[in-house]
């Protein structure tokens, strides 16, 4: 599972989501970004589309 030691902090985390599965989302990004330009507001909102994936 995924550790969640800010839970409180940020709201509840999905409990089925786990770290292989956050890491996956996050490398994807990464890759994405650092390959093609991406406006600094399009990266913030597929930021929050993957957090708002992972909340209860």
């Amino acid at each position: 599972m995924l550790a969640q030691p800010r839970r409180g902090e940020a709201g509840e985390i999905r409990r089925d989501v786990t770290v292989d599965e956050v890491y996956l989302l996050i490398r994807g990004l990464a890759q994405v970004t650092a390959t093609t330009p991406t406006p600094p507001p399009v990266l913030a909102r597929a930021v929050d589309v993957i957090l708002a994936g992972l909340s209860t």
